[in-house]
């Protein structure tokens, strides 16, 4: 501030929202420059609007930061619209000169760290009798949040300097740092205008080279996003080859399409007969037994039974050793029996060497029979049959397995193995699909791997953030040109996550299912 005083920070314990308080005192002749903070929101909001209302910000008490400046920028008011990316980039160098990592912009107004939204910047002008006032400007960023204290439904999403870094940020030098940011960018705004900040910009854009979606008059449309343009819209090429300016609205990075990540390799589309025609193939199939399976049979105990949320049961079962080396790769299964009902398949969801764990869905007779036997009961158990996964196929690449209802003991062993031997796949993302989101199976073997560096996302059909896996998968944006798939649950399922997969040029070869 050049040794002139600083405008006041007004601190606060608790408000609605930073942006509102800040609004009444730019309405009341605050300064240019002064700001508000709180230590928690109770209605801090965001950009995106959900029926037509601003969505909350997630905001715990003591642990990020929630500042909103005054600014008067000496501008036209058809410029101030620029002043949301301008701050936007000054944050985000600010925050990676304090150590916070590679901090990306995603237009408008988001901060990213690879694929998690690390904070929001929300601009309101405010105009009285006389005209234009000034602006507000609120950033709210995620700081010294673990990865296991977001709600469940952003865990996947969202992330935090500690989630990233692994360490505590002084939140005050933090908040002195992005107040000066907002001013040294208003500063530049009315020097030079929106230009000075295409490349600075284009150096920090998550979403250039993107596979994009967004609406121009209310009809949805997809392209790759292709850099700023001069009015600080982003422009988007279409597979039409037009190149589209967007102004407004929300723009989402899609899991599938082609160039997922800028620079990479741009897989192309596996053609629709073909595609139809591997599908069909797959669903069809009946997967190969080793001939033995069918004639052994003997009856084990039951070492464990218990309930895992509305739908499902654990059972344990210790077998003998001609069973236990029967068993040569996660997804694989038997039958499990019992007097009175015809044998049921089940995948096996765990080996502890001649433990054998299952997840039953305790519907129809069996399952219900099977989800009411005490410790202690037997099981007819046939020896493992089909294929299964193999866990080499996902070396060294992005590992995507989807799974549907009690398919998901099929990909968890899969996982287990990834984790404790070397060589397994750089990243691996799980999407899980449920009816209900109370009845997540493995709801803690999940929040394990999820610590243990796993993505994992939940879809709902009732009430969850998303309604397929599908749908969960495109709103992470994860890439696919390098890529494996592992795919286990409800048929329908099956056919929509590979169809999906191979439109985005993902080849056959790298599409593993389990039936």
């Amino acid at each position: 501030m050049n040794g002139q005083e600083q405008p006041p920070i007004v601190v606060h314990a608790e408000v609605g929202s930073t942006n509102d308080e800040a609004l009444t005192a730019l309405r009341q002749g605050a300064a240019h420059g002064s700001a508000v903070v709180a230590e928690q929101q109770l209605a801090g909001r965001g950009r995106r609007e959900d029926r037509g209302e601003r969505r909350v910000w997630y905001s715990p008490a003591n642990a990020n930061v929630y500042l909103s400046v005054v600014l008067r920028p000496q501008l036209d008011p058809s410029r101030v619209s620029g002043i949301t990316l301008a701050c936007g980039v000054e944050i985000a160098r600010a925050l990676r000169a304090l150590g916070a990592g590679d901090v990306q912009l995603k237009w408008p107004n988001d901060l990213y760290i690879g694929e998690r939204k690390l904070g929001g910047i929300l601009s309101e002008a405010a105009t009285g009798a006389g005209g234009f006032e000034g602006v507000v400007v609120g950033v709210g960023i995620n700081i010294n949040v673990p990865a296991d204290a977001f709600p469940e439904d952003l865990r996947g999403q969202a992330t935090s300097l500690l989630r990233e870094t692994g360490r505590t940020f002084d939140r005050l030098r933090i908040i002195q740092e992005v107040r000066e940011a907002m001013l040294s960018a208003c500063a530049r705004l009315e020097a030079g205008g929106l230009k000075d900040f295409a490349e600075a910009f284009d150096a920090l854009d998550a979403t250039r080279g993107r596979e994009v979606r967004f609406e121009q008059e209310g009809v949805a449309m997809r392209g790759m996003a292709d850099g700023l343009s001069s009015q600080g819209g982003l422009w988007v090429k279409r597979d039409t080859g037009e190149r589209v300016e967007v102004m407004a609205g929300e723009v989402v990075i899609c899991g599938l399409g082609r160039g997922k990540v800028a620079g990479g390799p741009a897989p192309a589309a596996r053609p629709a007969a073909e595609i139809e025609a591997h599908v069909e193939r797959l669903l069809t199939a009946q997967p190969g037994s080793p001939p033995q399976a069918r004639r052994v049979r003997r009856r084990f105990a039951l070492r464990a039974n218990e309930r895992v949320g509305a739908r499902y049961c654990r059972l344990e079962v210790e077998v003998d050793a001609e069973f236990e080396s029967s068993y040569l790769r996660p997804g694989q299964y038997i039958t499990l029996g019992l007097a009175g009902h015809p044998p049921n398949f089940y995948a096996i969801a765990g080996v502890r060497g001649r433990v054998w764990e299952f997840l039953i869905e305790a519907e129809g007779d069996l399952g219900s029979a099977l989800s009411e036997l005490e410790v202690g009961a037997e099981v007819e158990v046939s020896l493992v049959e089909g294929g299964g996964f193999e866990p080499a196929t996902g070396q060294g690449k992005t590992a995507l397995l989807f799974a549907s209802g009690s398919g998901v003991a099929a990909v968890l062993p899969l996982v287990d193995r990834w984790l404790s031997e070397p060589g397994g796949p750089e990243r691996i993302a799980l999407f899980y699909g449920e009816r209900q989101e109370e009845n997540r199976a493995y709801a803690e073997r999940l929040k394990r791997l999820e610590e243990a560096g796993v993505a994992v996302y939940l879809a709902a059909e009732e009430g969850g953030a998303y309604r397929y896996v599908q749908d969960a998968f495109e709103a992470t944006g994860l890439p696919v040109h390098d890529a494996v798939v592992y795919v286990s649950g409800a048929a329908v399922m099956l056919k929509a996550v590979t169809e999906r997969m191979m439109a985005a040029g993902v080849d056959a070869s790298r599409v593993h299912i389990n039936i």
